[in-house]
Protein backbone atom coordinates (compact mmCIF):
# COMPACT_ATOMS: atom_id res chain seq x y z
CA UNK A 1 0.00 0.00 0.00
CA UNK A 2 2.63 2.42 0.75
CA UNK A 3 4.89 1.68 -2.32
CA UNK A 4 1.30 2.23 -4.28
CA UNK A 5 0.80 5.45 -2.61
CA UNK A 6 4.69 6.87 -3.14
CA UNK A 7 4.40 5.75 -7.26
CA UNK A 8 0.92 7.32 -7.02
CA UNK A 9 3.00 10.44 -5.48
CA UNK A 10 5.74 10.71 -8.36
CA UNK A 11 3.74 10.03 -11.16
CA UNK A 12 1.47 13.45 -9.67
CA UNK A 13 4.57 15.38 -9.21
CA UNK A 14 6.74 14.49 -12.70
CA UNK A 15 3.10 15.02 -15.09
CA UNK A 16 2.87 18.58 -15.89
CA UNK A 17 -0.62 20.24 -14.55
CA UNK A 18 -3.03 20.79 -17.54
CA UNK A 19 -5.17 24.24 -16.92
CA UNK A 20 -7.83 24.65 -19.17
CA UNK A 21 -8.23 27.92 -20.65
CA UNK A 22 -9.68 31.14 -18.53
CA UNK A 23 -12.33 32.94 -19.89
CA UNK A 24 -13.69 36.07 -18.79
CA UNK A 25 -15.23 39.53 -19.96
CA UNK A 26 -15.35 37.65 -23.43
CA UNK A 27 -11.72 36.84 -23.58
CA UNK A 28 -10.04 33.71 -23.56
CA UNK A 29 -6.81 33.19 -21.53
CA UNK A 30 -4.77 29.71 -21.81
CA UNK A 31 -2.65 28.81 -19.08
CA UNK A 32 0.89 27.88 -19.04
CA UNK A 33 2.90 25.99 -16.26
CA UNK A 34 6.14 26.66 -16.30
CA UNK A 35 8.57 25.13 -13.10
CA UNK A 36 10.74 28.24 -13.00
CA UNK A 37 7.93 30.73 -13.02
CA UNK A 38 8.36 32.89 -9.94
CA UNK A 39 5.17 34.82 -10.17
CA UNK A 40 1.93 34.92 -12.63
CA UNK A 41 2.52 37.27 -15.86
CA UNK A 42 0.29 37.62 -18.51
CA UNK A 43 1.08 38.50 -22.29
CA UNK A 44 -1.10 39.22 -25.60
CA UNK A 45 -0.58 36.86 -28.65
CA UNK A 46 -1.39 39.08 -31.34
CA UNK A 47 -0.89 36.06 -33.44
CA UNK A 48 -3.47 34.13 -32.41
CA UNK A 49 -5.58 36.74 -30.78
CA UNK A 50 -5.24 35.27 -27.46
CA UNK A 51 -4.08 35.93 -24.36
CA UNK A 52 -1.31 33.41 -22.25
CA UNK A 53 -1.20 33.54 -18.37
CA UNK A 54 2.28 31.86 -17.18
CA UNK A 55 2.14 30.14 -14.16
CA UNK A 56 4.29 28.93 -11.29
CA UNK A 57 3.72 25.10 -10.60
CA UNK A 58 1.85 26.04 -7.06
CA UNK A 59 -0.22 28.32 -8.15
CA UNK A 60 -4.13 27.74 -7.24
CA UNK A 61 -6.34 28.01 -10.20
CA UNK A 62 -8.38 30.56 -7.77
CA UNK A 63 -5.32 32.87 -7.67
CA UNK A 64 -4.87 32.44 -11.37
CA UNK A 65 -8.27 33.55 -11.90
CA UNK A 66 -8.32 36.61 -9.26
CA UNK A 67 -4.55 37.89 -11.58
CA UNK A 68 -6.90 37.43 -15.01
CA UNK A 69 -9.67 38.97 -13.53
CA UNK A 70 -7.69 42.36 -12.15
CA UNK A 71 -6.13 42.41 -15.33
CA UNK A 72 -9.01 43.28 -18.03
CA UNK A 73 -8.59 46.52 -18.19
CA UNK A 74 -4.99 46.22 -19.43
CA UNK A 75 -6.44 43.31 -21.61
CA UNK A 76 -8.69 44.83 -23.50
CA UNK A 77 -6.12 47.54 -23.99
CA UNK A 78 -3.74 45.51 -25.81
CA UNK A 79 -6.65 44.15 -28.14
CA UNK A 80 -7.52 47.73 -29.12
CA UNK A 81 -3.85 48.61 -29.77
CA UNK A 82 -2.44 45.11 -31.49
CA UNK A 83 -1.30 46.02 -34.69
CA UNK A 84 -3.93 44.38 -37.43
CA UNK A 85 -2.72 41.33 -39.75
CA UNK A 86 -0.82 42.76 -42.90
CA UNK A 87 -1.79 40.24 -45.89
CA UNK A 88 1.45 40.06 -48.11
CA UNK A 89 0.42 38.77 -51.67
CA UNK A 90 1.46 39.79 -55.65
CA UNK A 91 1.77 43.88 -55.41
CA UNK A 92 1.99 44.53 -51.69
CA UNK A 93 5.03 46.15 -50.00
CA UNK A 94 7.18 43.71 -48.01
CA UNK A 95 9.75 45.53 -45.25
CA UNK A 96 12.61 43.21 -46.20
CA UNK A 97 15.74 44.78 -43.88
CA UNK A 98 13.83 47.84 -42.70
CA UNK A 99 13.18 48.45 -46.67
CA UNK A 100 9.91 47.95 -47.91
CA UNK A 101 10.23 46.34 -51.02
CA UNK A 102 7.33 45.54 -53.90
CA UNK A 103 6.22 41.77 -54.43
CA UNK A 104 6.35 40.94 -57.85
CA UNK A 105 4.81 37.69 -59.20
CA UNK A 106 5.49 35.88 -62.42
CA UNK A 107 3.91 32.90 -63.81
CA UNK A 108 6.43 30.36 -64.55
CA UNK A 109 7.56 26.53 -63.59
CA UNK A 110 10.01 26.47 -60.92
CA UNK A 111 11.13 28.71 -58.35
CA UNK A 112 13.50 32.00 -59.14
CA UNK A 113 13.80 34.95 -57.24
CA UNK A 114 15.04 38.35 -58.24
CA UNK A 115 15.81 40.68 -55.25
CA UNK A 116 16.92 44.40 -56.10
CA UNK A 117 16.62 47.66 -53.57
CA UNK A 118 13.08 48.19 -54.28
CA UNK A 119 11.73 44.81 -55.57
CA UNK A 120 11.53 41.03 -54.95
CA UNK A 121 10.31 39.04 -57.77
CA UNK A 122 8.84 35.59 -57.65
CA UNK A 123 8.69 33.21 -60.51
CA UNK A 124 6.91 30.45 -59.87
CA UNK A 125 3.36 29.05 -60.43
CA UNK A 126 0.53 30.78 -58.56
CA UNK A 127 -0.69 28.36 -56.39
CA UNK A 128 3.32 27.62 -54.88
CA UNK A 129 3.85 31.34 -54.32
CA UNK A 130 3.04 31.79 -50.73
CA UNK A 131 5.28 28.80 -49.49
CA UNK A 132 7.98 29.97 -52.17
CA UNK A 133 8.11 33.45 -50.68
CA UNK A 134 8.10 32.44 -46.86
CA UNK A 135 10.95 29.99 -47.74
CA UNK A 136 13.00 32.37 -49.84
CA UNK A 137 12.56 35.25 -46.68
CA UNK A 138 13.26 32.49 -44.36
CA UNK A 139 16.80 31.44 -46.27
CA UNK A 140 17.69 35.26 -46.33
CA UNK A 141 16.91 35.45 -43.12
CA UNK A 142 19.72 32.37 -42.31
CA UNK A 143 21.92 33.75 -44.64
CA UNK A 144 21.97 37.16 -42.73
CA UNK A 145 21.42 36.43 -39.13
CA UNK A 146 24.38 33.20 -39.32
CA UNK A 147 27.16 34.68 -40.52
CA UNK A 148 26.46 37.91 -38.16
CA UNK A 149 26.07 35.78 -35.19
CA UNK A 150 29.89 33.67 -36.09
CA UNK A 151 31.12 37.95 -36.54
CA UNK A 152 30.13 38.50 -33.02
CA UNK A 153 30.63 35.38 -31.07
CA UNK A 154 34.51 35.53 -32.44
CA UNK A 155 34.79 39.03 -31.31
CA UNK A 156 34.07 37.76 -27.39
CA UNK A 157 35.89 33.91 -28.09
CA UNK A 158 33.06 32.11 -27.31
CA UNK A 159 32.32 28.87 -29.56
CA UNK A 160 28.47 28.14 -30.65
CA UNK A 161 27.13 24.88 -30.87
CA UNK A 162 24.11 25.69 -33.21
CA UNK A 163 22.34 28.58 -35.05
CA UNK A 164 18.09 27.47 -35.48
CA UNK A 165 15.41 29.92 -37.04
CA UNK A 166 11.95 29.41 -35.87
CA UNK A 167 8.60 31.60 -35.53
CA UNK A 168 8.70 32.62 -32.66
CA UNK A 169 5.80 34.47 -30.82
CA UNK A 170 7.77 35.39 -27.38
CA UNK A 171 11.18 35.92 -28.05
CA UNK A 172 13.19 37.73 -31.27
CA UNK A 173 15.74 35.33 -29.68
CA UNK A 174 17.38 33.15 -27.34
CA UNK A 175 20.56 31.13 -25.81
CA UNK A 176 21.53 28.18 -23.94
CA UNK A 177 23.98 27.54 -21.17
CA UNK A 178 25.68 25.18 -23.63
CA UNK A 179 26.24 27.89 -26.60
CA UNK A 180 22.72 26.78 -29.00
CA UNK A 181 21.42 30.30 -30.66
CA UNK A 182 17.95 31.15 -31.72
CA UNK A 183 16.33 33.44 -33.58
CA UNK A 184 12.93 34.60 -35.30
CA UNK A 185 13.12 34.45 -39.18
CA UNK A 186 10.83 37.63 -38.67
CA UNK A 187 13.78 39.14 -37.74
CA UNK A 188 14.85 39.68 -41.67
CA UNK A 189 11.66 42.15 -41.78
CA UNK A 190 12.92 44.67 -39.20
CA UNK A 191 16.15 47.20 -39.97
CA UNK A 192 19.36 46.16 -39.89
CA UNK A 193 20.58 47.76 -36.74
CA UNK A 194 17.61 46.22 -35.17
CA UNK A 195 18.92 42.71 -36.24
CA UNK A 196 22.48 43.46 -35.31
CA UNK A 197 21.14 44.41 -31.65
CA UNK A 198 19.30 40.89 -31.33
CA UNK A 199 22.39 39.11 -32.77
CA UNK A 200 24.09 41.26 -30.29
CA UNK A 201 22.16 40.56 -27.48
CA UNK A 202 21.96 36.39 -28.01
CA UNK A 203 25.98 36.34 -28.63
CA UNK A 204 26.54 38.39 -25.11
CA UNK A 205 24.46 35.92 -23.44
CA UNK A 206 27.13 33.02 -24.47
CA UNK A 207 29.63 34.63 -21.76
CA UNK A 208 27.00 36.71 -19.48
CA UNK A 209 23.95 34.66 -19.24
CA UNK A 210 21.78 37.07 -17.72
CA UNK A 211 20.92 40.90 -17.72
CA UNK A 212 23.35 42.34 -15.06
CA UNK A 213 24.87 45.67 -15.81
CA UNK A 214 27.74 43.33 -16.84
CA UNK A 215 25.78 41.88 -19.42
CA UNK A 216 24.78 44.92 -20.82
CA UNK A 217 28.27 46.48 -21.13
CA UNK A 218 29.06 43.64 -22.89
CA UNK A 219 26.30 43.83 -25.31
CA UNK A 220 26.83 47.61 -26.14
CA UNK A 221 30.61 46.30 -27.27
CA UNK A 222 29.05 44.11 -29.84
CA UNK A 223 26.11 46.56 -31.30
CA UNK A 224 25.55 50.98 -31.62
CA UNK A 225 22.56 49.92 -31.70
CA UNK A 226 20.96 48.75 -27.94
CA UNK A 227 18.60 51.55 -27.22
CA UNK A 228 17.32 51.56 -30.40
CA UNK A 229 16.92 48.25 -30.41
CA UNK A 230 14.75 47.68 -27.56
CA UNK A 231 12.54 50.57 -28.01
CA UNK A 232 12.19 49.70 -31.82
CA UNK A 233 11.28 46.09 -31.01
CA UNK A 234 8.66 46.95 -27.89
CA UNK A 235 7.26 49.94 -30.55
CA UNK A 236 7.06 47.63 -34.15
CA UNK A 237 8.05 43.92 -32.89
CA UNK A 238 4.29 43.20 -32.50
CA UNK A 239 3.74 44.09 -36.26
CA UNK A 240 6.00 41.80 -37.40
CA UNK A 241 4.12 38.71 -36.29
CA UNK A 242 1.08 39.87 -38.08
CA UNK A 243 2.43 39.89 -41.28
CA UNK A 244 0.63 36.42 -43.24
CA UNK A 245 2.13 35.74 -46.85
CA UNK A 246 -1.01 34.22 -49.16
CA UNK A 247 -1.85 34.40 -52.45
CA UNK A 248 -3.77 36.22 -54.90
CA UNK A 249 -7.16 37.29 -54.49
Amino acid sequence: MVKRSMLRLLRNLSEPRVIPPIEIGGMVVDVKIHGRARRLTLRYDAKKSRFVLSSPKRASKKSMVEFVDQSQDWMRKQVIVAPETVYIRPGAFLPLEGRDRLIVHIDAPGVAVELTEDTITMKCREARFPRALQRWIQTRAQEVIVPLSYQKAALITKPIQSINLRDTTTRWGSCTHDGKLSFSWRLILAPAEIIDYVVAHEVAHLKVFDHSERFWKLCRTLTDHTTLGKHWLQTNGNALHQIRIIGKQ
